[in-house]
């Protein structure tokens, strides 16, 4: 059976990745002192939402609609936020279905966020390796995709 020696293998990947990273901290020189008073912190704010087969649909939806939800929150008591949005499908058209029921007048804001340039409107690609993904689910993300 293919998946316990595939779900075996990552395991081993990973505790080798982990021996190796502890046998470099022992070996490196300690790092300098950080100043004392960062001259400019940035936290990236992103996120990635993907349907996967471990929850319904419904389940991501509703998720992903709650989550632009509180993130429009944390817009209103913090002026400099910034978070990047990237997917359409997966984010934007739940939230705009949930909204229109639960928050009408979030979906204004949202747009509102947009213009100002604190929800910035961002792309991924994916480029995966055909050994690597099942056949089937290559073929269902070309014909979602075109």
């Amino acid at each position: 059976m293919k998946t316990p020696r595939l779900f075996a293998c990552c395991i081993l990947s990973l505790a080798a990745g982990w021996i190796c990273a502890a046998a470099d901290a022992q070996t490196e020189t300690p790092a300098k002192p950080s100043p004392a008073e960062p001259k400019l912190t940035i936290v990236n704010i992103a996120s990635h939402c993907d349907w996967s087969w471990a929850h319904t649909r419904a389940w991501h939806e509703n998720r992903y609609a709650d989550m632009i939800h509180d993130y429009l929150m944390l817009m209103r008591t913090n002026p400099k936020l910034v978070w990047q949005f990237e997917t359409v499908n997966e984010q934007l058209q739940p939230f705009l279905v949930k909204a229109q029921r639960q928050w009408p007048g979030l979906i204004d804001e949202f747009w509102q966020r947009v213009k100002e340039g604190r929800i910035e409107v961002v792309n991924a690609y994916s480029n995966p390796r055909l050994s690597e993904v099942y056949p089937e689910l290559f073929v269902r993300s070309l014909v979602l995709g075109k």
